[in-house]
């Protein structure tokens, strides 16, 4: 690939070049699905590993676009309330007619690292920190009363969370 071929100082020199342009075209156009195409092979995934994502503050930001476009909540799998400001933050709370609902949000490995799995995107979802607390790197596990168990996607490397209960 012509990008592993670039020296260190190159790749750094156009990072910053496309978060320029990722920022501008999010400012003239509300959202940077336009430029999607362009940050796709050279800074929002790893070159070097097909769709492997860092997980990192830009590229869950990215995640939660391509699931639930420019929405501020949704819901994870489980049902718990997630706000796209509360990436990472645990204490990221809401009050809903007085009633505290915290909507901190990660990246969950749908099979965990642990049981060999990676970070291709396909792998990736957002989720509560509740949620994936709970979860932990189980492939079968409990969360309330609810039991789910990771299962392989036949006819692919995917896996999916199901619920068994």
């Amino acid at each position: 690939m012509l990008y592993q071929s670039f020296t260190p100082y190159f790749k750094r020199r156009l990072f910053f070049a496309m978060v320029f342009v990722a920022m501008r075209v999010k400012y003239q156009f509300g959202s940077l699905k336009s430029v999607h195409a362009v940050v796709y092979g050279l800074f929002i995934f790893d070159p070097s590993g097909g769709d492997t994502m860092k997980i990192c503050r830009a590229n869950a930001l990215w995640l939660w676009e391509e699931c639930y476009g420019n929405e501020q909540f949704a819901e994870d799998f489980h049902g718990n309330l997630m706000c796209r400001d509360g990436y990472g933050n645990e204490n990221f709370c809401v009050n809903h007619w007085g009633k505290i609902i915290y909507c901190g949000w990660n990246i969950h490995h749908i099979l965990p690292l642990s049981c060999g799995g990676t970070n291709e995107k396909h792998n990736l979802i957002c989720t509560n920190i509740y949620t994936n607390d709970e979860a932990e790197d189980k492939i079968t596990y409990w969360i309330d009363d609810c039991l789910y168990q990771v299962q392989k996607v036949y006819g692919t490397r995917e896996h999916q969370i199901v619920k068994l209960n």
